[in-house]
């Protein structure tokens, strides 16, 4: 038997060592417990999101607003995340349990976090500060 050989056995051993212990098991099994009591309770915050009159809105008027300043506006869905992009600056619409949260960002960088307000009034502020406009 080789060294690689020898090298690969051990490497499975120690993998399958690692599924069967108990505590590995059972902290997987809380971890995707977890991930779907998070996604239960934001189930509402996604439909919201995702057929919502605010969203219809926003996206109008961040259209309307690029279309302006000659600057294409790409809705983008990330799973339940909306993503607004335009050229260097994104927006995420990420809905979790306790509501529906903005991230700005800029060249990939996260500048900014805040809960959305989401009266039909306010899409169009939010489009207005996000693409730069006074």
């Amino acid at each position: 038997m080789s060294y690689l050989d020898s090298l690969e056995n051990n490497l499975k051993a120690l993998e399958n060592q690692a599924e069967r212990d108990p505590a590995e098991v059972r902290r997987k099994q809380e971890a995707r417990a977890n991930e779907r009591a998070a996604a239960v309770a934001a189930e509402p915050f996604v439909k919201q999101l995702r057929e919502g009159e605010f969203t219809r809105s926003l996206l109008g008027h961040c259209a309307t607003l690029g279309y302006g300043l000659r600057l294409k506006v790409r809705p983008l869905w990330l799973g339940n995340v909306l993503r607004l992009e335009a050229r260097d600056k994104q927006l995420d619409l990420e809905p979790s349990a306790d509501g529906i949260h903005l991230v700005f960002r800029e060249a990939g960088e996260v500048i900014g976090r805040e809960p959305l307000d989401d009266r039909l009034d306010a899409a169009e502020p939010l489009a207005k500060r996000w693409l730069g406009i006074a």
